[in-house]
């Protein structure tokens, strides 16, 4: 089974039902994936909505809707997760948020990251994730 990690980018796409967003959502609600998010993308994702203006109820109900997938898993920053994110940001040269959403994808085993960040472009030329985009 595919084990997806996502970053804000995969979320507002889901936000705005994107088809291939809504695809990997069928397959994780058939139970072919799982997908991991760290909360560090979720706070990401929540403050770029809302400085388009969308209201704090719809969020909310994302973000539920979501939390209603049984193959859906948020993860929390914890010491290890804090200080790899520290590492590969100074290693890399890349902003602390990506940071914390690609250790995440790494510790927690995922297969790809969902990303069209070119933070995250980076990680993947130096081998350090998978990283896939549309």
């Amino acid at each position: 089974m595919m084990i997806y990690a996502v970053d804000t980018w995969f979320i507002l796409s889901i936000w705005n039902k994107e088809p291939k967003s809504q695809d990997t959502l069928n397959e994780i609600g058939q139970g072919k994936a799982q997908l991991v998010i760290s909360y560090a993308a979720v706070a990401e994702a929540a403050r770029k909505l809302m400085q388009q203006g969308n209201g704090w109820q719809s969020i909310e109900t994302l973000w539920s809707m979501l939390e209603s997938f049984e193959k859906i898993r948020f993860v929390q920053l914890d010491k290890t997760i804090a200080l790899e994110s520290a590492r590969i940001s100074m290693k890399y040269g890349i902003p602390l948020i990506d940071a914390i959403i690609a250790a995440t994808a790494k510790l927690s085993g995922c297969d790809v990251l969902l990303s069209a960040d070119e933070d995250m472009a980076v990680l993947a030329k130096k081998k350090y994730l998978k990283v896939q985009s549309w």
